[in-house]
């Protein structure tokens, strides 16, 4: 828990605030719709290419849910995985479509945020947690969000935006129930 609490009082990498200047440019060039439709079709994508099987058998469950109430001994390798993988595999799609320029950026700026997507899915499905609903995709969108944040107001913002999904949906849970 206090790595949390440390991840969210951290300010972005310097990375991050790198690309502050291009983000604010995107963002008065690029209308908002044509953006929000990327991040959909992303979402959907990336919740799509996420294959929980392998995961319920390294975990020797019987469906997903069962994650949730098991020992996170068991979650947090299968979260480390999923990250190493992502990260192997973003790098080799990045020095893959960096050979042509930008060229390769149209096809790399869509390919990895669908890759990010589709981590936060995966890692989801490692403690027990499905994208199935609507709120659920937006949830993912503002972990996307909160992770690449250029500032600690865009992060804190992102978070705030977590913190009422989270608020949402638990409320929506216990009129179910």
């Amino acid at each position: 828990m206090s790595e949390i609490i440390k991840w969210k009082n951290t300010e972005p990498s310097v990375v991050s605030q790198a690309f502050a200047p291009l983000t604010w440019t995107i963002r008065k060039v690029v209308p908002d719709k044509p953006v929000q439709s990327l991040l959909d079709g992303a979402n959907e994508v990336g919740r799509l290419l996420t294959n929980k099987k392998d995961i319920i058998r390294k975990a020797k469950v019987v469906k997903i849910e069962d994650l949730q109430y098991l020992d996170l001994k068991i979650s947090d390798p299968l979260a480390e995985d999923v990250h190493k993988w992502a990260i192997g595999f973003g790098i080799t799609e990045g020095g893959t479509t960096g050979i042509f320029g930008l060229p390769g950026a149209a096809v790399d700026i869509p390919a990895i945020i669908t890759l990010a997507i589709r981590t936060i899915h995966k890692i989801g499905i490692c403690y027990g947690y499905e994208c199935k609903s609507e709120e659920d995709k937006k949830f993912a969108l503002g972990i996307l969000s909160a992770s690449g944040a250029n500032s600690m107001e865009e992060k804190n913002i992102a978070l705030g935006m977590l913190k009422s999904l989270e608020t949402t949906v638990a409320k929506q849970t216990a009129k179910i129930l």
